[in-house]
C-alpha cells in the first residue's frame, strides 16, 4: 500500500483512455466544510472565483487544505498552479515556477524525479497534477477535481502517462473528487 492511501483512502478506481490505452487511477472522495466568511482580496480573478473551504478556522483553496493534511502527516508538498505558473506552499506564500527550482523540504531524489517527468513532458508545466508531495523516498501526485463537470484534461493524462514511463508507480497518483458541505 502506498502511504498516501492512509490519508486519502481509495473510494473507487476510474479507467481513462490515454494514448497508451486504458489507464486505471485511484480515486478518493473528499468533503470539505464550505467557507462562508468574507471573500479573499488581492488574488487574480481566476483565483477569486474558486470555491473556498475551511482549513482550521481560515479560508483556503481546496488545494491548500490538502497541502495542510499532507504536512500534518509528515509529507512535504506544494500546489503546482500551472495556470498562473506559481508554486504555492500556503494561502499567502508562493514562488513563481522556474525550471530547475528546488521544492522546499523535499529530497533531492524526489525533486529530480519531478524534473525527469517535466523534461520528458516537453518541458511543459501544463498538465502537471495539482499537488506534488514527497515523504522520505516516496512521491505522490494528487489532482483535485470538484464534483461536477470538472474532469481530467488531456494534458493531465499526458503528464500521468509520461510519469509512468519515467518510472513513477501508478499508486503514486490519486484523483481527489471533492465537494463542499
Amino acid at each position: 500500500m502506498h502511504p498516501i492511501e492512509v490519508l486519502f483512502p481509495i473510494s473507487r478506481r476510474a479507467t481513462f483512455h490515454g494514448s497508451s490505452g486504458k489507464l486505471d487511477i485511484a480515486v478518493t472522495q473528499c468533503t470539505f466544510v464550505a467557507w462562508h466568511g468574507p471573500t479573499l482580496a488581492g488574488f487574480p480573478k481566476s483565483l477569486r472565483i474558486k470555491h473556498l473551504v475551511k482549513s482550521g478556522s481560515t479560508p483556503a483553496f481546496a488545494e491548500i487544505a490538502v497541502l495542510e493534511i499532507l504536512r500534518a502527516s509528515g509529507w512535504q508538498a506544494v500546489w503546482l498552479d500551472a495556470h498562473h505558473r506559481r508554486v504555492w506552499s500556503s494561502m499567502s506564500q508562493y514562488t513563481h515556477f522556474r525550471s530547475g527550482m528546488e521544492f522546499q523540504g523535499m529530497s533531492h531524489a524526489a525533486t529530480q524525479q519531478f524534473w525527469r517527468i517535466f523534461s520528458a513532458n516537453q518541458v511543459k508545466l501544463a498538465g502537471a497534477w495539482d499537488i506534488f508531495a514527497a515523504k522520505e523516498t516516496r512521491i505522490a501526485f494528487l489532482e483535485l477535481k470538484e464534483v461536477g463537470p470538472d474532469r481530467l484534461r488531456l494534458s493531465q493524462m499526458k503528464w500521468f502517462e509520461t510519469a509512468l514511463r519515467e518510472g513513477t508507480n501508478v499508486d503514486s497518483f490519486r484523483l481527489i473528487e471533492w465537494s463542499r458541505r
